[in-house]
């Protein structure tokens, strides 16, 4: 019976190098909310919430329930579209001309125009 050789030489490096890049890329996926966050925005709002939710979207960002937005007419929402992150199962909605999503005002998200 012929054995077959292990993957080395001239295709060792390229296969390793694949590995480690896939590798990489699907570990940002999984920490791209965490490093959003991180990043203390006042404001972020997922957009990839079950579409049987209320009409909420929930602000995780530092002003929290005081940034909530909310949907109009949330049966204008299209579900699904490809998220922003390739490979990624999350979805991004697509708005119809029948819907929005109003953000309250709130000083801390509208700065005065002073530059």
């Amino acid at each position: 019976m012929l054995a077959v050789p292990p993957v080395s030489g001239l295709f060792a490096r390229p296969l390793v190098f694949t590995a480690l890049v896939l590798l990489a890329v699907s570990a940002k996926c999984a920490d791209y909310q965490a490093m959003v966050l991180s990043d203390g925005p006042r404001a972020y709002y997922r957009l990839n919430d079950d579409t049987g939710r209320s009409p909420i979207n929930r602000n995780s960002g530092s002003l929290g329930a005081a940034g909530n937005a909310t949907n109009d007419l949330p049966t204008g929402v299209v579900h699904p579209f490809p998220g922003a992150l390739a490979g990624d199962g999350n979805r991004s909605e697509f708005f119809d001309f029948s819907t929005r999503t109003e953000i309250p005002w709130n000083a801390a998200l509208n700065p005065p125009n002073t530059q």
